[in-house]
């Protein structure tokens, strides 16, 4: 079983949007991009196993390529192939505050894939970019991180970040503010979550993403 190990886009993106430490009272707030690549390699790519960006023709189907090399195209939960007009609509933001008890992050979402299954995953970093750790939101079991997007595509989740072991690998800090973290959202073509792990091969793929 492959894991989400190393996120040398994402780190940069994290390492550039961070602006010193906030004050653990102040939540800090940022909006979603959407993501088309991680580790250097495609995300989802079209019926040629061609790379998919912002560019692509949005009438273009999309086939998962995250651990995929088979490239098996991306259903909706109704059984129609997701184009990149549908995958790039989502968009949302995501709130951070560091409590007692950890650090609370709120995410909420809309222009998801109707009624699809999706989990959110933490990814932290040190100041000079490097990855230091990779697990579910909230409790490491992964029982807090998942959520099932409305018929009209809208969804949320809410959950704290305790300090300790990350379900994947590392350990959070308890103020995670301290330090680049980038939050990734998942949609799961299998329709399932699985808990403290994103999944097996060519059933998930991260559709969007926050940098804190």
């Amino acid at each position: 079983m492959k894991t989400i190990s190393k996120f040398s886009l994402v780190a940069a993106v994290a390492v550039s949007c961070l602006a010193g430490s906030p004050p653990p009272s102040a939540p800090v707030r940022h909006a979603s991009f959407p993501l088309f690549e991680l580790d250097g390699a495609p995300l989802v790519v079209d019926s040629r196993g061609a790379a998919v960006t912002a560019a692509s023709d949005p009438a273009t189907k999309l086939y998962n390529n995250r651990f995929c090399d088979a490239h098996v195209p991306i259903l909706a939960p109704d059984g129609h192939q997701v184009t990149l007009g549908e995958w790039v609509t989502v968009s949302g933001r995501a709130s951070a505050k560091c409590i007692n008890k950890g650090t609370h992050v709120v995410v909420e979402m809309s222009g998801l894939i109707r009624n699809g299954v999706y989990t959110i995953w933490y990814v932290s970093f040190d100041q000079a970019g490097n990855f230091t750790g990779v697990g579910s939101l909230g409790l490491n079991d992964g029982s807090q991180n998942h959520f099932v997007a409305t018929a009209n595509g809208d969804g949320e989740v809410s959950a704290t970040i305790p300090a300790g072991p990350l379900s994947l690998e590392g350990t959070a800090t308890g103020c995670e503010l301290s330090h680049p973290v980038v939050l990734l959202g998942v949609y799961h073509l299998d329709g399932a979550t699985h808990g403290p792990e994103p999944g097996r091969e060519c059933s998930f793929c991260e559709q969007f993403g926050f940098a804190f």
